[in-house]
C-alpha cells in the first residue's frame, strides 16, 4: 500500500481552481494538504471549501504543513520567490508554465533546485485535452511545414507524484475517456 503524497497549491487563480485542485481531488496518489494565495479571502474560502489549512505566506505553509510537493500557479513574475522558498525547504515544485521569465532565470532556477536536491517540473495541465494529446493530421498541401506543430511538442506532467513524467503510464492516471470526471 502506498502513502498518498501531501500537496499544496500556491496561487488560487483560474488554472489552480479549474485544473490542479480538481486533479488532486481525483488522485489516488496525492492529497490536497494546504492552499495559499496572497488574497486572504480567497485563501480562506478555498481552505474552508476543501477542509485544509489556508495560508497567505509561503514560508509559513512550508514550515507548518511540510508538503511533499507544491503546485505553483502564480503570476509569472512571482514564480521565482516561490521556487526559491521551496528549494530552501526541500519541497519538490510543479510550476505552471512558464516557470521562468527568461532563459537565464530558467537556468538559475534549475541549478538552484538541482543543488537543493528537489525536482522542478513544468506543467502543461491540459495534456489529456483533445487539442493537446492528438497531433494534428498532416495535410497534402505544399504549404505544410515539415517542422513539428506546437501541438506535438507539448509535454505532459504527473499531477499525483513528486516525480516528473511525460506519460500517463508512469503515474497510473487515465486519460479522460477512462476517467469518471470530465476534464476541460
Amino acid at each position: 500500500m502506498s502513502v498518498r503524497k501531501k500537496a499544496a497549491v500556491i496561487g488560487l487563480g483560474h488554472q489552480a481552481l479549474e485544473d490542479h485542485v480538481p486533479g488532486l481531488a481525483d488522485s489516488q496518489f496525492a492529497q490536497l494538504a494546504a492552499v495559499c494565495d496572497t488574497d486572504p479571502d480567497k485563501a480562506a474560502a478555498q481552505a474552508q471549501r476543501h477542509n485544509v489549512p489556508g495560508f497567505t505566506d509561503i514560508r509559513t505553509l512550508l514550515d507548518d504543513v511540510r508538503p511533499d510537493f507544491v503546485i505553483v500557479a502564480v503570476p509569472h513574475h512571482a514564480g521565482r520567490e516561490v521556487i526559491e522558498a521551496c528549494a530552501a525547504s526541500g519541497v519538490h515544485v510543479m510550476k505552471e508554465k512558464p516557470f521562468a521569465t527568461s532563459p537565464a532565470e530558467a537556468a538559475e532556477l534549475a541549478a538552484l533546485c538541482d543543488k537543493a536536491g528537489i525536482e522542478l517540473m513544468v506543467t502543461v495541465q491540459r495534456r489529456f485535452h483533445p487539442t493537446s494529446s492528438t497531433p494534428p493530421t498532416p495535410t497534402a498541401s505544399p504549404s505544410t511545414s515539415s517542422a513539428p506543430s506546437s501541438l506535438t511538442r507539448r509535454a505532459g506532467y504527473c499531477c499525483c507524484t513528486a516525480l516528473p513524467t511525460t506519460t500517463s503510464a508512469a503515474c497510473g492516471n487515465s486519460p479522460p475517456a477512462a476517467s469518471t470526471r470530465a476534464r476541460p
